[in-house]
Formats: C-alpha cells, structure tokens, sequence
C-alpha cells in the first residue's frame, strides 16, 4: 500500500510521518526543519531507526565549508551526501513499513533526489509506504510515479485543525 501524507507547507507532514512511525515500528527518512541561531537556514536527514542525520538543504549563504552540492532551488542547495544517505539507508531495509519525506519539486519535475529511491521503494510492491508530499504536488506526483487512484491511499492533513484528517481514499 502506498500511502500519501499530503498538506501545505507546514501542514504538519513531518510531524505526522514521526509520531506514526513511533507506532508502527516501521523504518525511513524525515526531513526536520534546521536552525541556525533561532533563523531557519535548512534541512537535515534523519534516520529514524538509528537516529543519525545528514545535513541535506542549507540557503545559499549558509552553506558549510564541506558541501557536495547536487542541485540547486532558488535560495536553496541540496547536497548530494544526504541522497546517498538516505539511499544507503532504505535501499535494502527489512522494516515492513517505510516513511519517505519529502518528495518536493525535485524528485517531481527534476526527477533527481530521492526520485530514484521512490521509484524503486514504489516497484517493490511488498511494503507499506508512506510519502509525505505536498498538496500542490500531489496530481503530479501521482503521474510521475505512474500511480492511480485506487493504488494509494491520501491522508490529508489541515494544519488550522490542530490534528490529522482521517485518511480517505481520493
């Protein structure tokens, strides 16, 4: 089953992909929010079985000295490490569930990033799998991935509610 979590931005996708992972035993990669002096400047990568993270997005003027850039989206560089980190991760994981997030605009119209572990996680067919996407992405990424309706489920996420919208099929 492929599952879509799917808001706007800051939605609360993350955070519903971390708290249903806790209570699935299932295995993947977040994306969390990263600060540099209380001003957000990134993205890391975290692991959520081991807990180890990778540095994955940083505005352009706040790149560290080390930085394997492989693309770049306005203000934003994406370093190539982090997609082999996540591709390390998940390419051979056991775990019967597997959370993915984010597929952004990248993977989608870019079909680099995480596209190649997406689309290789969708192929397999025997685990469960969550993808945090959002909303404004989600008709394009059904069409990237080559996927229908009736082969996903949609958890829509409103983040004025304060909670999570019952998952429903779209």
């Amino acid at each position: 089953m492929i599952n879509i979590v799917s808001g706007i931005q800051n939605a609360g996708k993350t955070r519903f992909m971390r708290d249903h992972s806790a209570g699935s035993g299932g295995d993947g990669i977040l994306s969390l929010k990263y600060y540099e002096n209380g001003r957000h400047t990134g993205y890391d990568l975290l692991h959520i079985k081991s807990g180890a993270s990778c540095p994955l997005i940083r505005q352009r003027d706040h790149l560290p000295a080390i930085w394997d850039t492989i693309a770049e989206t306005g203000p934003w560089v994406f370093s190539a490490a982090a997609f082999r980190f996540a591709q390390e991760k998940l390419q051979n994981n056991l775990s019967e569930t597997l959370y993915l997030d984010e597929i952004g605009p990248l993977e989608i119209l870019g079909k680099a990033g995480f596209y190649p572990l997406a689309a290789a996680l969708i192929a397999d067919e025997k685990k469960e799998l969550f993808f945090s996407v959002r909303e404004s992405l989600l008709e394009t990424f059904m069409e990237t991935f080559t996927l229908t309706r009736s082969q996903i489920l949609i958890i829509h996420l409103t983040p004025t509610r304060g909670n999570y919208d019952r998952p429903e099929h779209s």
